[in-house]
């Protein structure tokens, strides 16, 4: 039997001091909490009572586990233990004091190229790392990007409040947030991800039939055709659709029901980036191209491509090999055999 969610200041599974929540989603609820055994506080993931009857929700909750065990980046939140066999599932990640992208954008509107870069970047470097070991995120959207708080600009945490406050986050309103362009990123949210051939985990699939899992607006074509016939390009593309949210200060393909914005992907061109963006736009139109073979070949690339618009220094060094997905697995797998 699946047990009620946790409140603050119980004590759950024997171990963890639940402080506050700070955020739910379809079949999980996040809190902050002090685990016992060495008093880190983390950020404690557990499943809703309702989700945990459900199977594929469970698969997906325990897929979310076994892949953010494989990953271990600056650019990706980490994980650091997880038991799907309790009697409310749970993983636990270091709690990242960050704000999502998207609310960031929708409170100052269009980035700045800079800024476009900075935060890209990290999120194609995430990329590269995740798609060597075989991972696709397959839900890139603004929310699923942290903006990272430096320790120096962090404010009390007052666990009485609102779920800034409960995290040390300055108001929208601070200094600190009009300039994002040496800040650090962290992508999280890997319950829709996807292990290639050579993943150490085998992948199941996990989506009924009829149903596409993600975002429509952030969605490659061909994920919304079939999310499991798909590799590391769709992620590409899914960048893409980032960049323009930054850009352009409004979500793609928005307006109407999710499935009318996943049919406006497969039958409509990309939309056209603001004027003022030349330098992007090549990046943008390669990255968003509707068929995966005309987009980049790799994350690696893109993330040349996008920093050699504003860095001369990398325009001038030689761009990227462009793995195909086999290379790209067979590198993760192999590597973490040599640490066996």
């Amino acid at each position: 039997m699946v047990s009620p969610l946790p409140i603050p200041g119980s004590l759950f599974a024997d171990r963890y001091l639940i402080q506050s929540p700070i955020g739910a989603g379809a079949f999980g609820a996040v809190y902050s909490a002090v685990d016992t055994s060495d008093s880190r506080v983390i950020a404690l993931k557990v499943m809703k009572p309702e989700a945990a009857a459900d199977d594929e929700q469970v698969a997906r909750f325990r897929r979310e586990a076994e892949i953010c065990g494989l990953l271990t980046h600056a650019n990706i939140v980490e994980m650091v233990a997880a038991d799907q066999n309790a009697s409310t599932p749970y993983i636990a990640f270091e709690l990242v004091s960050g704000a999502p992208l998207g609310q960031l954008v929708t409170f100052r509107g269009r980035l700045r190229t800079a800024e476009v870069v900075n935060v890209l970047g990290q999120v194609l470097d995430a990329l590269e790392y995740a798609h060597r070991l075989g991972v696709v995120h397959r839900d890139l959207k603004p929310d699923n990007i942290l903006i990272v708080v430096p320790e120096s600009q962090r404010v009390p945490i007052r666990h009485d409040r609102t779920g800034r406050e409960r995290l040390g986050l300055p108001s929208p309103r601070h200094p600190l947030w009009q300039d994002l362009s040496r800040l650090q990123v962290k992508v999280i949210d890997f319950g829709l991800g996807k292990l290639q051939p050579f993943a150490r985990v085998k992948s199941k699939r996990l989506t009924r039939a009829g149903h596409f899992a993600g975002t429509p607006e952030y969605m490659s074509p061909e994920q919304i055709r079939s999310s499991h016939d798909i590799d590391h390009r769709s992620d590409i593309y899914g960048c893409a659709m980032l960049m323009y949210r930054m850009l352009s200060g409004v979500a793609p393909y928005r307006g109407g029901t999710p499935l009318a914005r996943a049919q406006r992907q497969l039958a409509e061109a990309i939309p056209e980036l603001p004027d003022g963006q030349p330098e992007l736009r090549s990046v943008y139109q390669r990255a968003g191209g509707k068929k995966a073979n005309t987009r980049y070949g790799s994350a690696a690339q893109m993330a040349w491509a996008l920093r050699g618009t504003i860095d001369e220094a990398v325009r001038a060094a030689p761009e990227p090999e462009a793995a195909d997905l086999l290379k790209l697995a067979k590198r993760g797998f192999f590597r973490r055999l040599l640490r066996l």
